[in-house]
């Protein structure tokens, strides 16, 4: 675990200024400031703290207190997190329709939303359904233009993962007059008009998990970079959950900074954009990634580069195989985590849901826990699986009545 070693000289002002002056000509711009619309969370026992941590490492870990769509992960306390290890999701069993067509949509190629849809379609192929792959770039535009694309093909249902549905919202409109059945995976309830159902990816628990990470491994100590993407409501939300967390420490600082997965997929600007802020902060002790999918090799450069790579914690989310590999080779610390798998079985536990008529499981029901790798516990095939623990396939096989 890398640990804060002291106080660090200023850098000269002519290096910050040259990293500035490079960040602004690659259209970026430094901005620490980004927070003031964020409450003060509660204070949080670092010794408590750190048995959440051992219990994310050792099993799984779960929290009722995070309500849908709510940015509060702030006020959560480390005994409100309970062993993950058992079944919390639905009961009623459900048809699955023969032959039922499905479109999905990824956010981006090469990022976490391809893994949830590469187990969508392995899902849905066991029930006979022929399934579509549609892929967007990151942007809005890309998003509503990957949506259009999926409804031309006149689905029974389309599974979209991480496309807010705000971006999408006269796309759904279309969809819903079309009788098609929508679920967004990764995405925060903005509206009463968005997809017909939800799947949770728990931003907000894995966020205060990774809070209380940072508190932990510096002891109180924590001084944060935190990066807040608004491409992505949901992760935006839960930057501000654990922002708020860490200002609740007397003996912290927070350093934030808006940038969006365009720039972050951008891996010359991305490192600018870490030298920057590393140039602007240089006491700071802990990074905090909204995934380690996007701009991680970039931000590890600029880590390295800076002659950090010793005293600097980095702290992501999402266990994809580039951000387990990172945690093999010591560059990271921790990256916590859901199944995507299991995430899979929720969103065509929906789709059948909405293919018979039957009321959709809501996302404080689905019961999803969540587990933080290290070092100590990351597998050695880059495979997060949950089944160890939860035989979540064989609990939605039953209520799908197969065999």
């Amino acid at each position: 675990m890398k640990r804060y070693k002291g106080p660090f000289a200023l850098l000269s002002s002519i290096a910050t200024v040259s990293a500035m002056a490079a960040l602004s000509a690659c259209g970026g711009a430094i901005d620490t400031d980004t927070d003031s619309d964020i409450g003060t969370g509660s204070k949080v026992d670092i010794a408590e703290a750190q048995k959440v941590m051992d219990l994310a490492e050792k099993g799984l870990v779960f929290s009722g207190e995070f309500a849908p769509g709510s940015a509060d992960a702030s006020s959560v306390q480390p005994g409100d997190f309970v062993d993950g290890a058992q079944w919390r999701g639905p009961t009623v069993p459900v048809p699955t329709k023969p032959g039922a067509s499905l479109q999905l949509i990824s956010c981006a190629a090469g990022t976490s939303c391809d893994i949830t849809v590469g187990f969508l379609k392995e899902v849905a192929t066991t029930l006979g359904w022929d399934v579509g792959v549609v892929t967007a770039a990151n942007t809005p535009q890309t998003f509503a233009t990957a949506f259009e694309t999926a409804i031309s093909r006149k689905p029974d249902a389309i599974v979209a993962v991480s496309i807010a549905d705000e971006a999408v919202g006269a796309q759904l409109a279309r969809a819903r007059d079309a009788g098609i059945v929508t679920v967004g995976v990764s995405v925060l309830r903005a509206s009463s008009d968005g997809y017909d159902a939800y799947v949770t990816n728990n931003t907000n628990m894995i966020f205060a998990l990774n809070g209380m990470a940072a508190l932990a491994a510096q002891q109180g100590e924590t001084r944060a970079i935190v990066l807040r993407d608004n491409t992505y409501p949901n992760l935006d939300r839960g930057a501000q959950g654990v922002i708020g967390l860490l200002k609740g420490c007397d003996t912290c600082e927070v350093y934030t900074m808006n940038w969006t997965a365009a720039q972050g997929s951008n891996p010359v600007q991305a490192q600018q954009i870490m030298s920057a802020q590393l140039s602007a902060h240089p006491d700071a002790n802990t990074i905090i990634l909204p995934y380690d999918s996007i701009g991680l090799s970039a931000i590890l450069s600029a880590i390295r580069q800076a002659g950090r790579a010793d005293d600097i914690t980095v702290i992501v989310k999402d266990a994809t195989p580039d951000g387990l590999d990172a945690l093999t080779n010591g560059d990271i610390t921790y990256d916590a985590t859901w199944d995507r798998r299991w995430a899979a079985y929720v969103a065509i536990d929906e789709v059948a849901r909405g293919l018979a008529g039957l009321d959709y499981i809501p996302e404080e029901s689905q019961g999803m826990p969540i587990r933080m790798f290290t070092q100590n516990n990351v597998p050695a095939d880059a495979k997060v699986d949950f089944t160890e623990f939860v035989d979540y396939p064989s609990q939605y096989e039953k209520l799908w009545g197969i065999d």
